[in-house]
C-alpha cells in the first residue's frame, strides 16, 4: 500500500500490515511531517517512510522479509523555514529478520532498538545523531553498521552496537560514545574525533576484525573513562592523539598487531594475548594501576614489540610489563621512564628463550635496557610469583650470551628471573655488569656459569655490590676451566661473581658439579640437603642471616645428613654469622698465610678439615686430603708446609675432625660432641674443645703436628675424651710425637690406642672443673670423671706425664674390639715416661694386668725416673692403689735363653718401677674394707699377684709370671689405711717352667712406709701355690706366690697392726709361698696398733683367730734372721740393729703362730739381692729361700731335698 500527502503532515493512528506488498508513507510539502503512531508492518516487501521535514516513529516499524526498511526525513535535502528534517526513532525499528535498515535525517535520534538481517546505515546530513538505543544486525547476514552525522555523533549507554558486519563511525563533529561495540570478527572503525563520554568496551569477536581510531580519542572524565577492545586476530590502531583528556585503563584482551601512532595518555594500558606486533610510535603515558595487577600501569604482550625512536613511556611511579617473544626498544635512553617503579622485560611465550647481549630468542642489548629511565628494579623473565594476569611464567633458558650493562638513571636492582626448564636454564656465557645489586631466580633447572660467564656488581656502595641467586629446583653451578685456573693461579682468572656480597641459594647445591670462582668479600648460600663449594678470590667473610647452611641436621652421636661444605679463599676466611654442613672443608691459600677464625656459637658441622696453606700455585702439601671439584689438589705439590694462618673453629652441635694444617695456631670449639679423623693435622699449637665429648679416632698415625717441635696438642671436653682402638696412634715407636698433649675433660678419658711422645709432657685431667684455657666453656666435673689407659697398647713419653681425675687406672686387658689384635702391644698396656710421673688424682689407681693370650701378654706396667702418687698432706690424695697381676694360662714365654728380656716382658704383670723417688700419698677407701681384725677396715694399699698356672714347657723353658710389684731405687710410702702385700695364686704343672705370682715391694736403697691411722694396718701375706703330684719337690721350688717386701733399708712405721702370714700350698714340698720382710741392710719396724683379734686360715682349711700386735704366722723357719740365718730375738722380737722391732701399742703384742703346712713368715735383714731384672729377682730370692730353709733344717749342700731347680 502507498499513502501519501500532497502538503500536509501523515500521522499513522492504526495499525498497517500490508501483508506480502510494501508499504510507503510520504508526508509531502513543506513542514509536512511524519508520525507513525501505530503498527506498520509487511511480510516482505519494502517499507518507506518519508517526510519534507521531521519523522517521527511512536510505534514499531518491521517487516518478516528480507526487503529494506527506508526511513527519511527531510527526504527532498530542502530545509524549508521552521523545517527540522529529525528523524526520532522512539519505537523498535525492524526485527532480526528485516532486510537493510537505512535512516537518514538532517538530525537523528535512535531512543529504540533497531534490528536488522542486513545492514544498517544511519545518517545525520547536517546535524547531530544521537544512539540511546541499540543497533542490531543479526548474526549470518553480514549486516555493516555505518552511522556518519555532518554534526556530532553520540552513542549514550544504551547505545550499543552489536554487527554481523564491520561498524563504521564518522561524524563531523566529533564522535562521543559510552556505548559497547560488538562484531563477529569485523573491523570497528572510527574515522573522526573520538570522546569517552563513559566506559566503552568493543569486541571483535575471535576472528579477524580490527579496531581503528582513525582520529583522536580522549575522555570526559579524566582517569575515568576506560576503554576495552577485543580483537581477536584483528589488529588495533589508535591513529591519532590518545588522552587529551586522560583516558581511564585501555585494556585490549586480543589483537594481532597493536599499533600507538601518536602520543597516547590514560590511567592504564593493558594488552594481552597478542598475536602479531606492538608498536609505540608515540608517548605514551599513565599514572594508575592496570585492573587485575598488583602494581603495574603498562602491560603490554604480544609476540613482537617495538619501541620506535620516536615512541616512549611513562609510568609515574607504576610499574610497567613488556612480554614479547622478540622486542625492540629503539627509543632514546632513558625513553622509557618508570617514574621509580619496577620494569619487566619477558617473553609472551613460556618456552621462547631470551638471550641477553646478542640475538636469539627475545634478544635485549644494552642500549635497549637503556632505554629504561628510574626503574627502581629491572627484572628479565618472570616466575610463577611475577607473572602478571594470564600470561605464563617464562620457562625457556635465558642466557648472558654477549656484555650487558645496564646503567640506567635510577636503577636500583637489576634481576633476570625464571620459572625455568630442565637442566641449565638462566646460563651465563659473557659478563653481565651491573652498577646495582644483581638478583637471579629460577624456580627449574640450573644456574649455569661458563668459563667465560660472569656476574660483576661494581656499584659504589657497598650496598650496590650484592649478587643473589636462587636456584629454587635446581644447582648453581660453575665450571672446570675457571676452577682449573683458579689453582694454577692463572693471571688471566674469569670469576664467576665479582662483588662485595654473595647471597646463593640451591636446592641440589651451589658449586655443584663446579665451584663457584668468585671475587666477593661477604658470603651467604644455603642449599637443601646439597654441597656447597665456593673458591674465593682474596678474603671470605660468612654472613647474612642464615650464614653457609647445606640443610645438615647433626645427632648425637654425629650422623651424616646433609650436604658437604667447602670453602677456598687466597685470603682470610672469618664469619659473622652460622656454617652447618655434614662434611666441612676449609682452606685459605696466601703467603705467608691467612687466618680462619669460625667461632661463630651456631657452627654446626658433622665433620671438618681445616689447612692454611701457602700461595697457589704451590699450593698446598700433597698430604692435604681436599680435592677440588675437578678432583685435583689444591697446589702443585712443590710446598712440604703449611702457612701461618692461625686457625679457630666453634661447633655448636658435635663434629668430626677429619684434618687441620697451619703452621700457626688452631683452635676449635664444638658445643656438643667431635670426633677427630682426621689423616692430617699439623699447626704450630691445636687446641681443639668440645662441651660433649671428644673421640679420636685417627685415620692414620699422628706423629707430628709441625716439623718445628713445638707447641702442644690441647683437647678440652665438657663430657668424656676417648681415644678409639680402631684410631691411629699418636706418634710411633719408629717417629715419636714432638710436641706436649694435654688432654682435660668434665668426664672420663680413656686411651685405647697407643701414644709415643718424644722429650714432651703429657697431661691428662679427668673430672676437671672451672673456666678452660680458651674461655669458651665452665667445665662442671661429673664427680666420677676418671683417666683409663687400656688394650695393652703403649703410652711413653721423654718428659713428664701427669694424670689428674678421680680414678687413674692402667689397665691390660683385651681391646674394645677383639677382631683387630694388631694395635696390640705383646707385652700389654704400658705407661713410660723418661722423667716423672704424677698421678694426682683423688679416687682409686689400678694398675692391673689382663688375661694373657697370643696376641698379647695382658702386662699392665708404670715407669718413671720419679714417680709421685699424691702429693705429702696432701687432702684430695689417692683413696687407695690396687695393683694387680693378671691370669697367666700357660702362656708366659718359652725359650732356652735366660737371658733373653722378652722373658720379664710377656708376662700379665702388673708393675709400678720407678728408677728414682717413689712417693705415694694415700687416704683411705671406704669401699674397699680388711675384715682380718673383726671390724672393717679400708685399705690404702693393695698389691696382689694374679694367677699364673703352667701345664707344660713348650719344647724348651716356660716362665710365666702374674706378679703385682713395686719398685723403685728410694720410695717413700704414707697410707691412711691397710696396706695389703699378698700373692696370687700359682698353678705348676709341668718340669722345665717356672710359675709365679708374687707380690713384691722391692727397693734397691731405703724404703719408709708409714700408715697413719690407729687401725692402719699392715699386712704381708703369701698366696697359694698348687704343684703337680707328678713333679718332685726340686720341680716344686720354681712355684713362688710370695707376698714380699724387700728394701735396702726399711722404716715401717705401723700406725695400726702388722702382720706376717705365709701363704697356703698343694702339692710335693718346695713351693714358696711366704710372707716375708727383707733388708739388705737396716731393719726398723714400730708398730704402733693395740692388740686385736685377727682371722685366717689355716693349712687345714680351717679359720682361726689370734690376738696381737705384730703376727708372725707361718712354717717352721718363721721368725726374724741375719744375714747368715741365724735367728734373731730369741723367743721373743728383736730390739736393735740390724732389726729394731718396736711394739709402741704394747711391748707384749708380738705373737709368733705357727702353722707348719703354710709358707713362713719371716723378717731378715742383710740379703743384697736386688737386681734389675724382676725375674732375675725372684728366681734369686727363691733360690736364697730354699738355700735358707736347708741351712736351717741342717741338711747340706749335697742335699737335694728342697734344692731349687731354677738357678
Amino acid at each position: 500500500m502507498s499513502v501519501e500527502t500532497v502538503n500536509g503532515a501523515l500521522t499513522v493512528s492504526q495499525a498497517i500490515n500490508a501483508g506480502a506488498g510494501t508499504v510507503t508513507l510520504t508526508a509531502n510539502g513543506t513542514g509536512s511531517d511524519l508520525t507513525v503512531g501505530s503498527t506498520v508492518n509487511s511480510d516482505s516487501g519494502l517499507i518507506t517512510l518519508k517526510a519534507a521535514d521531521a519523522v517521527t516513529l511512536n510505534s514499531t516499524v518491521g517487516n518478516s522479509g528480507t526487503s529494506a526498511i527506508t526511513v527519511q526525513a527531510n527526504y527532498d535535502g530542502v530545509l524549508g523555514s521552521g523545517e527540522t528534517g529529525l528523524l526520532d526513532i522512539n519505537a523498535a525499528l525492524g526485527n532480526s529478520a528485516s532486510g537493510a535498515i537505512q535512516l537518514s535525517g538532517n538530525a537523528v535520534s535512535v531512543d529504540a532498538p533497531v534490528n536488522s538481517a542486513s545492514f544498517v546505515q544511519v545518517t545525520a546530513t547536517t546535524g547531530a545523531m544521537n544512539v540511546n538505543s541499540s543497533i542490531t544486525t543479526a548474526a549470518g547476514g553480514g549486516g555493516v553498521v555505518t552511522l556518519n552525522a555532518a554534526g556530532m555523533l553520540e552513542l549514550a549507554e544504551a547505545g550499543d552496537i552489536s554487527a554481523d558486519g564491520a561498524v563504521t563511525m564518522t561524524a563531523g563533529g566529533g564522535i562521543r560514545t559510552a556505548g559497547e561495540i560488538t562484531t563477529t570478527a569485523d573491523d570497528v572503525t572510527l574515522s573522526s574525533n573520538t570522546t569517552l563520554i563513559g566506559d566503552v568496551a568493543m569486541d571483535t569477536g575471535a576472528g579477524a576484525g580490527n579496531v581503528a581510531f582513525n582520529g583522536t580519542l580522549t575522555a570526559t572524565n579524566a582517569g575515568l573513562d576506560d576503554l576495552a577492545i577485543t580483537a581477536g586476530t584483528g589488529n588495533v590502531t589508535f591513529g591519532g592523539t590518545v588522552g587529551a583528556t586522560r583516558l581511564g585503563n585501555i585494556l585490549i584482551n586480543s589483537a594481532t598487531d597493536v599499533s600507538v601512532n601518536a602520543a597516547l595518555t590514560a590511567a592504564s594500558l593493558r594488552q594481552v594475548a597478542g598475536t602479531g606486533t606492538t608498536t609505540l610510535n608515540g608517548a605514551v603515558n599513565v599514572n594508575a594501576v592496570v585492573p587485575g595487577a598488583t602494581a603495574a600501569g603498562v602491560v603490554l604482550a604480544n609476540n613482537n614489540l617495538t619501541v620506535t625512536a620516536t615512541g616512549s613511556v611513562a609510568t609515574n611511579g607504576k610499574d610497567l610489563f613488556f612480554a614479547a617473544d622478540d622486542m625492540s626498544l629503539g627509543g632514546a635512553a632513558g625513553s622509557i621512564d618508570v617514574g621509580s617503579g619496577n620494569a619487566t622485560l619477558t617473553t609472551q611465550s613460556a618456552g621462547q628463550p631470551i638471550t641477553l647481549g646478542a640475538t636469539g630468542g627475545l634478544s635485549l642489548t644494552t642500549t635497549e635496557l637503556n632505554t629504561l629511565a628510574n626503574a627502581s628494579t629491572v627484572s628479565i623473565g618472570t616466575d610463577s610469583t611475577s607473572a602478571l594476569l594470564s600470561m605464563p611464567a617464562h620457562a625457556a633458558t635465558i642466557t648472558v650470551a654477549g656484555p650487558l650493562a645496564p646503567n640506567s638513571a635510577g636503577l636500583n636492582a637489576f634481576k633476570i628471573t625464571n620459572a625455568g626448564t630442565a637442566g641449565d636454564s638462566v646460563i651465563f656465557s659473557d659478563t653481565l655488569t651491573s652498577p646495582k645489586p644483581v638478583t637471579v631466580t629460577t624456580e627449574a633447572g640450573n644456574i649455569k656459569f661458563n668459563a667465560t660467564g660472569k656476574i660483576l656488581a661494581n656499584g659504589a656502595a657497598t650496598t650496590d655490590r650484592v649478587v643473589n641467586l636462587t636456584a629454587t629446583a635446581g644447582a648453581i653451578d660453575g665450571n672446570a676451566t675457571n676452577v682449573d685456573d683458579y689453582i694454577a693461579a692463572n693471571p688471566a682468572l674469569n670469576v664467576n661473581v665479582q662483588a662485595d656480597r654473595l647471597n646463593a641459594t640451591a636446592r641440589d647445591g651451589v658449586g655443584v658439579t663446579n665451584a663457584l670462582v668468585t671475587q666477593i668479600n661477604d658470603l651467604q648460600a644455603t642449599t637443601t640437603n646439597a654441597d656447597i663449594n665456593v673458591y674465593n678470590v682474596g678474603a671470605l667473610d660468612i654472613a647474612g642471616s642464615s650464614g653457609v647452611n647445606a640443610g645438615a641436621t647433626t645427632t648425637t652421636p654425629v650422623v651424616n645428613t646433609g650436604g658437604d661444605v667447602t670453602l677456598i679463599a687466597t685470603g682470610a676466611i672469618t664469619q659473622s654469622a652460622p656454617i652447618v654442613s655434614d662434611a666441612l672443608n676449609v682452606i685459605t691459600l696466601n703467603s705467608p698465610g691467612a687466618n680462619i677464625t669460625l667461632a661463630n656459637t651456631s657452627n654446626d658441622a658433622a665433620s671438618y678439615s681445616l689447612f692454611a696453606c701457602l700461595a697457589l700455585p704451590g699450593g698446598c702439601p700433597t698430604d692435604t686430603p681436599i680435592l677440588s671439584t675437578n678432583g685435583t689438589k689444591f697446589g702443585i705439590g712443590t710446598n712440604t708446609n703449611y702457612a701461618a694462618g692461625t686457625i679457630n673453629y666453634r661447633d655448636s652441635n658435635g663434629a668430626n675432625l677429619s684434618g687441620i694444617g697451619t703452621v700457626s695456631a688452631f683452635s676449635t670449639f664444638t658445643n656438643g660432641n667431635t670426633t677427630v679423623t682426621a689423616n692430617s693435622i699439623t699447626a704450630s699449637d691445636i687446641t681443639l674443645e668440645a662441651s660433649g665429648n671428644i673421640t679420636l679416632e685417627f685415620g692414620s698415625n699422628l706423629t707430628k703436628i709441625n716439623n718445628a717441635g713445638t707447641g702442644s696438642f690441647n683437647l678440652i671436653a665438657g663430657g668424656n675424651i676417648t681415644m678409639l682402638d680402631s684410631s691411629g696412634t699418636i706418634g710411633t715407636s719408629a717417629s715419636t710425637f714432638n710436641h706436649d698433649l694435654n688432654l682435660t675433660a668434665a668426664g672420663n678419658i680413656a686411651l685405647n690406642e697407643s701414644v709415643y711422645q718424644a722429650t714432651k709432657n703429657l697431661t691428662l685431667t679427668g673430672n676437671a672443673s672451672g673456666l678452660t684455657s680458651t674461655g669458651n666453656q665452665i667445665l662442671t666435673p661429673t664427680g666420677s670423671g676418671s683417666v683409663t689407659l687400656q688394650g695393652n697398647h703403649v703410652v711413653s713419653t721423654g718428659g713428664d706425664v701427669t694424670i689428674r681425675g678421680v680414678n687413674f687406672s692402667l689397665l691390660g686387658r683385651t681391646p674394645l674390639d677383639p677382631s683387630d689384635p694388631s694395635g696390640q702391644s705383646p707385652n700389654g698396656q704400658e705407661l713410660t715416661a723418661t722423667e716423672t710421673i704424677n698421678l694426682l688424682n683423688s679416687g682409686v689407681i689400678t694398675v692391673q694386668g689382663g688375661t694373657a693370650d697370643a696376641t698379647s701378654a695382658g702386662g699392665a706396667r708404670m715407669t718413671g725416673s720419679t714417680i709421685n702418687i699424691g702429693t705429702s698432706g696432701g687432702s684430695s690424695n689417692p683413696i687407695r692403689m690396687l695393683v694387680q697381676g693378671g691370669t697367666n694360662n700357660n702362656f708366659g714365654y718359652v725359650t732356652s735363653n735366660t737371658s733373653d728380656p722378652l722373658i720379664e716382658a710377656r708376662q700379665p704383670d702388673a708393675i709400678v718401677k720407678s728408677t728414682g723417688q717413689m712417693s705415694v700419698y694415700l687416704r683411705s677407701d671406704p669401699a674397699a674394707l680388711d675384715t682380718s681384725f673383726g671390724n672393717p677396715y679400708p685399705y690404702s694399699l693393695q698389691l696382689v699377684g694374679g694367677t699364673a698356672t703352667v701345664n707344660d714347657n713348650g719344647g724348651q723353658f716356660r716362665f710365666a709370671t702374674a706378679l703385682a710389684a713395686m719398685r723403685a731405687k728410694n720410695m717413700t710410702m704414707v697410707a691412711d689405711g691397710t696396706v695389703l702385700i699378698q700373692g696370687g695364686t700359682t698353678n705348676l704343672n709341668a718340669t722345665g717352667s717356672l710359675a709365679s705370682s708374687s707380690a713384691i715391694i722391692l727397693v734397691e736403697t731405703e724404703k719408709r712406709l708409714t700408715t697413719t691411722t690407729p687401725n692402719a694396718s699392715v699386712i704381708v701375706r703369701g698366696g697359694t701355690a698348687n704343684v703337680s703330684n707328678s713333679l718332685t719337690s726340686i720341680s716344686a721350688s720354681n712355684a713362688t706366690a710370695l707376698g714380699q717386701l724387700d728394701p735396702s733399708k726399711l722404716f715401717l712405721n705401723v700406725g695400726g697392726r702388722l702382720v706376717l702370714e705365709g701363704g697356703r700350698h698343694t702339692g710335693p714340698a718346695g713351693s714358696l709361698t711366704s710372707g716375708r720382710i727383707d733388708a739388705g741392710d737396716e731393719i726398723q719396724i714400730s708398730v704402733f696398733g693395740a692388740p686385736a683379734p685377727y682371722t685366717y686360715t689355716t693349712s687345714a682349711g680351717t679359720t682361726n683367730t689370734v690376738t696381737g700386735s705384730f703376727l708372725m704366722i707361718g712354717g717352721r723357719n718363721s721368725g726374724f734372721y741375719d744375714s747368715f740365718n741365724i735367728p734373731l730375738g730369741g723367743a721373743s722380737y728383736p730390739k736393735e740393729f740390724p732389726i729394731t722391732v718396736s711394739m709402741l701399742g704394747d711391748p707384749a703384742g708380738y705373737l709368733r703362730v705357727p702353722d707348719s703346712g703354710l709358707g713362713d713368715g719371716i723378717v731378715q735383714t742383710g740379703l743384697h739381692v736386688f737386681d734389675e731384672s724382676l725375674l732375675s729377682y725372684i728366681i734369686f730370692a727363691a733360690n736364697e729361700e730354699t738355700r735358707a730353709a736347708r741351712i736351717r733344717r741342717g741338711a747340706g749342700e749335697g742335699d737335694d731335698v728342697g734344692a731349687a731347680a731354677c738357678k
